[in-house]
C-alpha cells in the first residue's frame, strides 16, 4: 500500500518497517502513530516497527527500544516517554501510559 511516493524520505517522517504478513490496518496504524510522534521525538527515532495494530514500536537512534502499542493515547504516550527517556533503561513501554514500565 503506498500512502504516497517522495524522491527522498523528508527528514521529519521516520521510516516504517513491517513483519512480512502485517496487514494493511496494522500499517496504517504504524502511519498514525508516526504522524503523531512531537517533533523533538521524532527526530530521535530510527524507525517504526510494525507487527499488529496494537504491537507498533519505536527503534531510537541511541539503539533503545519503545513499545508504543497502538496508535491510542499517542500525545499521552509522548509526554510519559519524555520523563522515561530522563532514566537509563535499554526498554520503554508506553503501551499504557498509565503504567509505564523501563527495562534497565
Amino acid at each position: 500500500m503506498v500512502f504516497r511516493r517522495y524522491e527522498r524520505r523528508p527528514a521529519h517522517l521516520p521510516v516504517i518497517r513491517r513483519a512480512p504478513r502485517t496487514g494493511a490496518d496494522a500499517l496504517a496504524e504504524a502511519a498514525r502513530v508516526a504522524g503523531s510522534l512531537p517533533p523533538g521525538l521524532s527526530a530521535r527515532v530510527a524507525f517504526v516497527r510494525v507487527r499488529t495494530v496494537d504491537r507498533i514500536s519505536l527503534e531510537l537512534r541511541s539503539r533503545h527500544t519503545v513499545l508504543w502499542g497502538s496508535a491510542d493515547d499517542s500525545a499521552e504516550k509522548a509526554r510519559v516517554l519524555a520523563v522515561l527517556l530522563g532514566q537509563k533503561a535499554s526498554y520503554y513501554d508506553v503501551s499504557v501510559p498509565g503504567q509505564p514500565v523501563i527495562r534497565k
